[in-house]
Protein backbone atom coordinates (compact mmCIF):
# COMPACT_ATOMS: atom_id res chain seq x y z
CA UNK A 1 0.00 0.00 0.00
CA UNK A 2 2.90 2.43 0.69
CA UNK A 3 4.54 1.71 -2.51
CA UNK A 4 0.95 2.67 -4.53
CA UNK A 5 1.05 5.49 -2.51
CA UNK A 6 4.31 7.09 -3.50
CA UNK A 7 3.41 6.28 -6.90
CA UNK A 8 0.24 7.87 -6.61
CA UNK A 9 1.59 11.36 -5.18
CA UNK A 10 4.45 11.50 -7.65
CA UNK A 11 2.24 11.00 -10.64
CA UNK A 12 -0.58 13.41 -8.65
CA UNK A 13 2.37 16.30 -8.39
CA UNK A 14 3.42 16.30 -11.44
CA UNK A 15 -0.51 16.18 -13.10
CA UNK A 16 -1.51 19.05 -10.47
CA UNK A 17 -0.56 22.34 -11.97
CA UNK A 18 -2.32 21.62 -15.31
CA UNK A 19 -5.33 20.29 -13.88
CA UNK A 20 -5.77 23.23 -11.81
CA UNK A 21 -6.53 25.73 -14.51
CA UNK A 22 -9.71 25.80 -14.26
CA UNK A 23 -9.40 27.26 -10.19
CA UNK A 24 -6.69 29.89 -12.07
CA UNK A 25 -3.17 29.78 -13.23
CA UNK A 26 0.13 31.22 -12.01
CA UNK A 27 3.28 30.28 -13.86
CA UNK A 28 6.37 27.87 -11.53
CA UNK A 29 8.48 30.54 -11.56
CA UNK A 30 11.69 30.63 -10.19
CA UNK A 31 11.93 32.99 -7.61
CA UNK A 32 14.86 35.40 -6.94
CA UNK A 33 16.25 34.28 -3.71
CA UNK A 34 18.20 30.79 -3.05
CA UNK A 35 16.25 27.67 -1.30
CA UNK A 36 17.81 27.25 2.29
CA UNK A 37 19.09 23.59 1.44
CA UNK A 38 21.71 21.65 2.97
CA UNK A 39 22.00 18.16 1.87
CA UNK A 40 24.71 17.09 4.72
CA UNK A 41 22.17 18.33 7.58
CA UNK A 42 20.23 15.42 9.03
CA UNK A 43 16.21 14.93 8.52
CA UNK A 44 14.02 14.77 10.34
CA UNK A 45 11.69 11.97 9.80
CA UNK A 46 9.45 11.47 6.96
CA UNK A 47 6.01 9.48 5.74
CA UNK A 48 4.04 8.85 3.14
CA UNK A 49 0.03 8.32 3.65
CA UNK A 50 -0.64 4.66 4.34
CA UNK A 51 -3.21 2.85 6.57
CA UNK A 52 -1.31 3.37 9.98
CA UNK A 53 -0.38 7.26 8.96
CA UNK A 54 -2.96 9.18 7.71
CA UNK A 55 -1.73 12.79 8.43
CA UNK A 56 -2.97 15.53 9.65
CA UNK A 57 -6.33 17.56 8.73
CA UNK A 58 -5.40 20.38 6.20
CA UNK A 59 -6.28 23.79 7.24
CA UNK A 60 -7.01 26.64 5.30
CA UNK A 61 -7.72 30.10 6.36
CA UNK A 62 -10.33 32.81 5.19
CA UNK A 63 -9.94 36.08 6.61
CA UNK A 64 -12.95 38.09 6.28
CA UNK A 65 -11.67 41.48 7.67
CA UNK A 66 -11.58 44.14 4.86
CA UNK A 67 -9.80 46.74 7.53
CA UNK A 68 -12.48 49.53 6.11
CA UNK A 69 -14.58 50.04 8.68
CA UNK A 70 -17.70 51.34 6.25
CA UNK A 71 -17.39 47.86 5.29
CA UNK A 72 -15.34 45.94 7.36
CA UNK A 73 -16.54 42.19 5.87
CA UNK A 74 -15.67 40.44 2.95
CA UNK A 75 -19.03 40.06 0.78
CA UNK A 76 -20.70 36.39 1.08
CA UNK A 77 -20.10 35.71 -2.61
CA UNK A 78 -16.35 36.53 -1.75
CA UNK A 79 -16.41 33.85 1.10
CA UNK A 80 -18.03 31.53 -0.28
CA UNK A 81 -15.50 31.24 -3.19
CA UNK A 82 -12.40 31.32 -0.85
CA UNK A 83 -13.88 28.65 1.14
CA UNK A 84 -14.87 26.78 -2.56
CA UNK A 85 -10.99 27.50 -3.47
CA UNK A 86 -10.04 25.62 0.28
CA UNK A 87 -12.02 22.97 0.10
CA UNK A 88 -10.61 22.20 -3.99
CA UNK A 89 -7.18 21.99 -2.44
CA UNK A 90 -8.81 19.27 0.00
CA UNK A 91 -8.76 21.07 3.29
CA UNK A 92 -10.38 19.88 6.12
CA UNK A 93 -10.74 22.68 7.64
CA UNK A 94 -11.43 26.07 7.37
CA UNK A 95 -9.87 28.59 10.23
CA UNK A 96 -10.63 32.28 10.38
CA UNK A 97 -10.47 35.25 12.92
CA UNK A 98 -12.61 37.31 15.22
CA UNK A 99 -10.48 40.40 16.13
CA UNK A 100 -12.79 41.44 19.25
CA UNK A 101 -12.06 44.93 18.81
CA UNK A 102 -13.63 44.48 15.20
CA UNK A 103 -16.62 43.11 15.96
CA UNK A 104 -17.28 44.99 19.26
CA UNK A 105 -15.60 48.06 19.32
CA UNK A 106 -17.53 50.31 21.40
CA UNK A 107 -18.47 48.76 25.07
CA UNK A 108 -22.27 47.33 25.26
CA UNK A 109 -22.47 47.03 21.94
CA UNK A 110 -23.94 43.76 20.28
CA UNK A 111 -21.16 41.91 18.67
CA UNK A 112 -20.78 41.97 15.13
CA UNK A 113 -21.18 38.05 13.83
CA UNK A 114 -21.61 39.40 10.18
CA UNK A 115 -17.81 37.75 8.75
CA UNK A 116 -17.73 34.62 11.33
CA UNK A 117 -21.40 33.97 10.32
CA UNK A 118 -19.97 33.78 6.35
CA UNK A 119 -17.33 31.34 6.97
CA UNK A 120 -19.09 29.39 9.05
CA UNK A 121 -22.15 28.99 6.87
CA UNK A 122 -19.83 28.31 3.20
CA UNK A 123 -17.85 25.59 5.65
CA UNK A 124 -20.88 23.92 6.44
CA UNK A 125 -22.18 24.07 2.92
CA UNK A 126 -18.58 22.30 2.02
CA UNK A 127 -18.77 19.83 5.23
CA UNK A 128 -15.65 21.70 6.10
CA UNK A 129 -14.65 22.38 10.44
CA UNK A 130 -14.13 25.49 11.55
CA UNK A 131 -11.29 26.65 13.82
CA UNK A 132 -11.81 30.38 15.64
CA UNK A 133 -8.87 32.32 16.62
CA UNK A 134 -9.72 35.27 18.88
CA UNK A 135 -7.22 38.17 18.90
CA UNK A 136 -6.97 42.00 19.69
CA UNK A 137 -8.28 43.89 23.30
CA UNK A 138 -10.73 46.85 21.95
CA UNK A 139 -9.44 50.06 24.08
CA UNK A 140 -12.89 50.15 26.14
CA UNK A 141 -11.71 46.61 27.56
CA UNK A 142 -8.20 48.09 29.04
CA UNK A 143 -7.99 49.29 31.84
CA UNK A 144 -6.42 52.98 32.67
CA UNK A 145 -3.20 51.65 33.03
CA UNK A 146 -2.76 49.12 30.27
CA UNK A 147 -4.21 51.87 27.70
CA UNK A 148 -1.27 54.02 28.56
CA UNK A 149 1.49 51.47 28.75
CA UNK A 150 1.16 50.64 25.59
CA UNK A 151 -0.58 53.12 23.77
CA UNK A 152 -3.87 50.91 23.47
CA UNK A 153 -2.53 48.81 20.77
CA UNK A 154 -4.86 46.12 19.56
CA UNK A 155 -2.10 43.56 20.88
CA UNK A 156 -2.98 44.73 24.47
CA UNK A 157 -3.46 41.56 26.52
CA UNK A 158 -5.62 41.05 28.84
CA UNK A 159 -4.26 40.67 32.23
CA UNK A 160 -5.85 42.46 35.78
CA UNK A 161 -8.63 40.52 36.94
CA UNK A 162 -11.10 43.32 35.71
CA UNK A 163 -9.68 42.47 31.64
CA UNK A 164 -9.83 38.76 32.39
CA UNK A 165 -13.58 38.75 32.95
CA UNK A 166 -14.53 41.16 29.89
CA UNK A 167 -12.76 38.26 27.75
CA UNK A 168 -14.12 35.97 29.90
CA UNK A 169 -17.52 37.20 29.27
CA UNK A 170 -16.94 38.20 25.18
CA UNK A 171 -15.92 34.36 25.27
CA UNK A 172 -18.56 33.07 26.27
CA UNK A 173 -20.67 35.47 23.90
CA UNK A 174 -18.36 33.86 20.79
CA UNK A 175 -19.39 30.32 22.19
CA UNK A 176 -23.07 31.24 22.68
CA UNK A 177 -22.95 32.02 18.84
CA UNK A 178 -21.18 29.15 17.86
CA UNK A 179 -23.25 26.84 19.27
CA UNK A 180 -20.90 23.97 18.34
CA UNK A 181 -20.62 25.02 14.82
CA UNK A 182 -16.66 25.61 15.31
CA UNK A 183 -14.50 22.38 16.17
CA UNK A 184 -11.47 24.49 17.70
CA UNK A 185 -11.26 28.55 19.01
CA UNK A 186 -7.37 29.38 19.45
CA UNK A 187 -6.98 31.93 22.58
CA UNK A 188 -5.05 34.93 21.01
CA UNK A 189 -1.76 34.30 18.28
CA UNK A 190 2.18 34.08 19.58
CA UNK A 191 1.97 35.13 22.64
CA UNK A 192 5.91 34.97 23.15
CA UNK A 193 6.12 37.41 20.57
CA UNK A 194 6.64 41.14 21.96
CA UNK A 195 5.16 42.14 18.76
CA UNK A 196 1.73 40.31 19.59
CA UNK A 197 1.57 40.18 23.16
CA UNK A 198 2.48 44.05 23.39
CA UNK A 199 2.97 44.09 27.72
CA UNK A 200 5.98 41.47 26.86
CA UNK A 201 5.83 37.95 26.80
CA UNK A 202 5.10 36.67 29.87
CA UNK A 203 3.98 32.80 30.42
CA UNK A 204 1.77 33.46 33.55
CA UNK A 205 -0.29 36.21 32.08
CA UNK A 206 -0.72 33.61 28.92
CA UNK A 207 -1.90 31.05 31.16
CA UNK A 208 -3.86 33.29 33.12
CA UNK A 209 -5.71 34.30 29.87
CA UNK A 210 -6.05 30.82 28.73
CA UNK A 211 -7.90 29.47 32.20
CA UNK A 212 -10.08 32.42 31.89
CA UNK A 213 -11.47 30.74 28.06
CA UNK A 214 -11.40 27.29 29.69
CA UNK A 215 -13.79 29.37 32.39
CA UNK A 216 -16.47 30.77 29.63
CA UNK A 217 -16.19 27.30 27.82
CA UNK A 218 -17.65 25.73 31.49
CA UNK A 219 -19.99 28.44 31.59
CA UNK A 220 -21.78 28.18 28.61
CA UNK A 221 -21.93 24.43 29.02
CA UNK A 222 -19.72 23.84 25.71
CA UNK A 223 -18.27 20.05 25.64
CA UNK A 224 -17.14 19.94 22.25
CA UNK A 225 -15.22 22.58 21.36
CA UNK A 226 -11.27 22.01 21.55
CA UNK A 227 -9.35 24.70 22.94
CA UNK A 228 -5.79 25.47 21.23
CA UNK A 229 -3.14 27.50 22.78
CA UNK A 230 -2.52 30.35 20.76
CA UNK A 231 0.05 29.14 18.44
CA UNK A 232 4.15 30.05 20.26
CA UNK A 233 6.28 31.26 17.51
CA UNK A 234 8.64 29.13 16.92
CA UNK A 235 9.03 25.63 18.87
CA UNK A 236 9.23 28.00 21.80
CA UNK A 237 10.44 25.24 24.32
CA UNK A 238 11.29 27.89 27.08
CA UNK A 239 8.37 29.42 27.03
CA UNK A 240 5.84 26.38 26.82
CA UNK A 241 8.03 24.86 30.01
CA UNK A 242 7.20 28.45 31.63
CA UNK A 243 3.54 27.86 30.67
CA UNK A 244 3.38 24.06 32.01
CA UNK A 245 5.29 25.06 35.66
CA UNK A 246 2.88 28.11 36.24
CA UNK A 247 -0.44 26.10 35.48
CA UNK A 248 0.62 23.68 37.82
CA UNK A 249 1.88 20.63 35.38
CA UNK A 250 0.46 18.97 32.42
CA UNK A 251 -2.69 17.02 34.12
CA UNK A 252 -4.12 21.18 34.92
CA UNK A 253 -3.84 22.22 31.52
CA UNK A 254 -6.86 24.84 30.29
CA UNK A 255 -6.27 23.93 26.33
CA UNK A 256 -6.75 20.73 24.89
CA UNK A 257 -3.84 21.22 21.84
CA UNK A 258 -0.75 23.38 22.23
CA UNK A 259 -0.76 25.70 18.83
CA UNK A 260 2.39 26.11 17.24
CA UNK A 261 3.84 28.34 14.99
CA UNK A 262 6.98 26.26 13.69
CA UNK A 263 8.24 28.50 10.81
CA UNK A 264 12.17 28.24 10.00
CA UNK A 265 15.08 29.51 8.02
CA UNK A 266 16.13 25.54 7.06
CA UNK A 267 14.75 23.20 4.87
CA UNK A 268 11.54 21.58 6.59
CA UNK A 269 13.36 18.54 6.31
CA UNK A 270 16.06 19.38 9.15
CA UNK A 271 16.14 17.22 11.71
CA UNK A 272 15.72 19.44 15.41
CA UNK A 273 19.09 19.69 17.13
CA UNK A 274 19.10 21.86 20.30
CA UNK A 275 17.01 25.09 21.57
CA UNK A 276 18.79 28.30 21.16
CA UNK A 277 19.23 30.85 23.68
CA UNK A 278 16.05 32.00 23.25
CA UNK A 279 14.93 28.91 23.85
CA UNK A 280 13.44 27.80 20.46
CA UNK A 281 14.21 24.94 18.25
CA UNK A 282 15.21 26.09 14.52
CA UNK A 283 13.60 22.92 13.05
CA UNK A 284 10.07 22.78 11.60
CA UNK A 285 10.11 19.01 13.32
CA UNK A 286 10.95 20.57 16.47
CA UNK A 287 7.11 20.91 17.56
CA UNK A 288 7.49 17.41 19.13
CA UNK A 289 9.52 18.84 21.61
CA UNK A 290 7.13 21.23 22.64
CA UNK A 291 4.09 18.71 22.65
CA UNK A 292 6.67 16.56 24.99
CA UNK A 293 6.59 19.39 27.50
CA UNK A 294 2.77 19.98 26.86
CA UNK A 295 1.83 16.52 27.14
CA UNK A 296 -0.94 17.83 24.48
CA UNK A 297 -1.37 17.20 20.82
CA UNK A 298 -0.20 20.07 18.62
CA UNK A 299 -2.36 22.08 16.02
CA UNK A 300 0.26 23.93 13.64
CA UNK A 301 -1.44 26.89 13.79
CA UNK A 302 0.77 28.94 10.80
CA UNK A 303 3.34 27.54 8.88
CA UNK A 304 4.57 28.90 5.37
CA UNK A 305 7.31 30.27 3.34
CA UNK A 306 7.82 33.76 1.13
CA UNK A 307 8.19 33.59 -2.47
CA UNK A 308 10.52 36.15 -1.25
CA UNK A 309 13.04 34.19 0.66
CA UNK A 310 12.60 30.71 -1.80
CA UNK A 311 11.67 29.85 -5.34
CA UNK A 312 7.54 28.83 -5.73
CA UNK A 313 8.67 25.59 -7.03
CA UNK A 314 10.70 25.04 -3.80
CA UNK A 315 8.15 26.52 -1.64
CA UNK A 316 5.84 23.79 -2.97
CA UNK A 317 8.30 21.30 -2.22
CA UNK A 318 8.43 22.67 1.41
CA UNK A 319 4.84 22.00 1.74
CA UNK A 320 4.78 18.21 0.75
CA UNK A 321 7.55 18.13 3.32
CA UNK A 322 5.66 19.48 6.19
CA UNK A 323 2.65 17.14 5.46
CA UNK A 324 5.19 14.14 5.25
CA UNK A 325 7.04 15.13 8.49
CA UNK A 326 3.79 15.74 10.48
CA UNK A 327 2.36 12.24 9.20
CA UNK A 328 5.16 10.60 10.64
CA UNK A 329 4.35 11.68 14.32
CA UNK A 330 1.25 11.47 16.08
CA UNK A 331 1.21 14.90 17.70
CA UNK A 332 -0.24 16.92 14.99
CA UNK A 333 -3.97 16.85 14.82
CA UNK A 334 -3.94 20.13 11.99
CA UNK A 335 -1.51 22.02 9.95
CA UNK A 336 -2.89 25.48 8.62
CA UNK A 337 -0.72 26.91 5.72
CA UNK A 338 -0.08 30.29 5.74
CA UNK A 339 -2.11 31.89 4.08
CA UNK A 340 -4.55 30.94 1.78
CA UNK A 341 -5.51 34.50 0.60
CA UNK A 342 -4.37 37.75 0.05
CA UNK A 343 -5.45 40.39 3.07
CA UNK A 344 -5.08 43.64 4.49
CA UNK A 345 -2.92 42.32 7.48
CA UNK A 346 -1.13 39.07 5.77
CA UNK A 347 1.82 39.98 2.97
CA UNK A 348 1.19 38.89 -0.47
CA UNK A 349 3.77 37.10 -0.81
CA UNK A 350 2.73 34.15 1.26
CA UNK A 351 -0.17 33.62 0.14
CA UNK A 352 -1.71 30.81 -2.14
CA UNK A 353 -3.55 32.88 -4.44
CA UNK A 354 -2.28 35.97 -6.14
CA UNK A 355 -4.07 39.07 -5.53
CA UNK A 356 -6.37 38.46 -8.71
CA UNK A 357 -6.92 35.04 -7.69
CA UNK A 358 -4.40 33.11 -9.55
CA UNK A 359 -2.55 30.02 -8.51
CA UNK A 360 0.16 28.29 -8.20
CA UNK A 361 2.21 25.32 -7.72
CA UNK A 362 2.41 25.27 -3.55
CA UNK A 363 -1.89 24.94 -3.95
CA UNK A 364 -0.90 22.15 -6.31
CA UNK A 365 0.96 20.62 -4.12
CA UNK A 366 -1.24 20.94 -1.56
CA UNK A 367 -4.23 19.47 -3.92
CA UNK A 368 -1.75 16.39 -4.43
CA UNK A 369 -1.26 15.67 -0.85
CA UNK A 370 -4.99 15.08 -0.11
CA UNK A 371 -5.84 13.70 -2.84
CA UNK A 372 -3.64 10.94 -2.37
CA UNK A 373 -4.71 10.63 1.42
CA UNK A 374 -8.43 10.38 0.16
CA UNK A 375 -7.39 7.67 -2.10
CA UNK A 376 -5.13 5.88 0.42
CA UNK A 377 -8.13 5.93 2.60
CA UNK A 378 -10.89 5.09 0.56
CA UNK A 379 -8.62 2.00 -0.32
CA UNK A 380 -8.14 1.08 3.32
CA UNK A 381 -11.63 1.66 3.77
CA UNK A 382 -12.46 -0.95 1.21
CA UNK A 383 -10.01 -3.24 2.91
CA UNK A 384 -8.02 -3.62 -0.34
CA UNK A 385 -4.04 -3.29 -0.92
Amino acid sequence: MLAVAVLVLLGLVALAVPALRGIGNDPDGTGTAAAHDDASAPTAERCDVDGDHPGPLLDLGVNTDTGDAADPSLSTAEVRRLVGVAARAGADVVSTTVSWRTVQPRRGATPDWTGLDRVLDAAEARDLQVRVRLIHTPAWALDAASRRATDGSMWTPPRTDAELDRWKAFVEDVLTHLDGRAAYVETWSEPDNADRWATGPNAAAFGALLRATAAARDAVGDSTTMLVSGGLDGNDIGFAQELVDYLGGTSLLPFDLVGVDPYTDLDPAAAPGEPGDDGRLDAFAGYQQVADVTGTGVYVSEVGWSTDDVSRATRATYATTVLEVATCTTDVEALSWYHLHVTPYDPAAYALLTADGRIGPTYAALRAWTETRAAVGATSRDGSS
